[in-house]
Parts: C-alpha cells; structure tokens; sequence
C-alpha cells in the first residue's frame, strides 16, 4: 500500500488537498444554513460558486504551471481556460447578488468589507484576464513577453484578495464552529498554494526550449576551424 502510495506524483497530493479543502469550506458554509433553517434562496448561489470559483479553480490556475507535465504551450492554454471559467463563474456569482438585492428591494452598492473587497477583487480579476489574453495574444505573435508581473500578481494579490474576501464572507454570515472549520480551511489552502508557488519548479521538459537551446549552440560552433581544434 506504501509502494503504491509513494508512486502518486506529489502534484496530484496537492490537487487532492486543494479539493478537499475547497469542499470542506463548502460543506461548512451548507451545514450552517441547514442548522439555522435558511431556506435554499437566490443568494445561497452566490457563496457556493464564488467558493468553487476562487477557492476550487483559482488555486489550481495560479500553480497550474507548477503541477502541469505537459508541454508549455498548453500548460499556457490550461491555464487560460482555467481563469476563464473563474471569470466567467464570477460574473454569474455577481448577477446572482445583483438580482437578490433588486428582488428584496436592498442597496446593491458595495458597503461592507465583504462586499468592497470583493468589488475591489472582481475589478482586479477583470484586469488579469485582459492583460493575460494580451500577453497570451503577443506572446503567439512575437514570442516575446510581456506583463512579466502577471503570475505574481494573480496569485499575491488576486488571488489572496479573494480568499480574504470569501473569509470576510463567513464572518458576516456565520459563527460557531463551521466558522472556524471554514477560515481554518481557508488559512491551509493559502499556505498550501502559496507554498506550491513559491517552492516548486516547473521540471517538465519544454521540446521548443531544448530545440532553440541546440540551435544556438550550433550557431556557436559556426565559423570555427574544427580540424585546427586539438583533441588530443
């Protein structure tokens, strides 16, 4: 069972842990509706697929170049189409908000810590998605980069903006012990993906990169005399 056990590639114990976690931070949200009899609503959507957004498919998309094998350029694709469905399950979890407070007749301006740091987030997530499908765009066109600050700032500030945000959430809405579980779980995501980040290396091989890496060897070795050369 050990042996077994010890042939799992350890990024996927790290996409384990962020699925577990994200799950239990989910269950704790839904138990505390359960114990204070809240009745399944319009808002209740909104938590539940900000969590899988943020903290389900965020964590994977900001260390996916961490614990993809595959090659670059589609590591790159993975990665946009990642972010993506975080967007696109944002502005969902956002319309859904939207439209509880239109049908309960309350402020939709952004006037707690929640609500303006999640505000504050979503404007920050609009602006990575822009600048990495230009990044993306230019990187195709020139195979030059550009934005080199990108992966940082998806994962220090959007990302951490997002949790702080999800946990701003919970202390609004709950106390008691499926509070705690949940910022507790959070608290291990963060370390876990910001560990992942910042300690593990991309060690897949990259073709293209070895290719040019020969080519510029080659050109090295041109215009050099290899019979004047001793070998002896």
């Amino acid at each position: 069972m050990c042996k077994l056990l010890s042939q799992i590639p350890t990024t996927w114990y790290i996409r384990f842990g962020i699925l577990t976690l994200t799950i239990t931070i989910l269950i704790s949200f839904l138990i505390n509706d359960i114990i204070q009899g809240v009745d399944a609503t319009l808002f209740t959507w909104h938590p539940v697929i900000m969590i899988i957004a943020f903290a389900g498919l965020m964590s994977e998309g900001v260390i996916h170049y961490r614990l993809s094998t595959a090659k670059l350029e589609r590591a790159r694709k993975t990665h946009g189409l990642i972010f993506g469905l975080v967007s696109l399950l944002a502005i969902v979890a956002l319309t859904v908000i939207i439209s509880n407070k239109l049908k309960i007749k309350h402020e939709i301006t952004p006037h707690t810590a929640h609500a303006i740091c999640g505000t504050i987030t979503l404007c920050f997530l609009l602006y990575q998605a822009m600048s990495g499908v230009s990044k993306l765009r230019w990187l195709w066109k020139t195979d030059q980069k550009i934005y080199k600050k990108h992966g940082k700032c998806g994962i220090f500030l959007i990302y951490i903006l997002g949790l702080v945000t999800i946990s701003l959430g919970f202390y609004e809405v709950e106390d008691g012990l499926t509070f705690y579980i949940a910022i507790s779980a959070i608290a291990i995501l963060g370390v876990l993906v910001l560990h992942t980040f910042t300690r593990r290396k991309r060690t897949v091989h990259d073709v293209y990169a070895e290719l040019a890496l020969d080519e510029m060897r080659l050109t090295d070795l041109d215009g050099i005399d290899i019979d004047a050369l001793d070998f002896s």
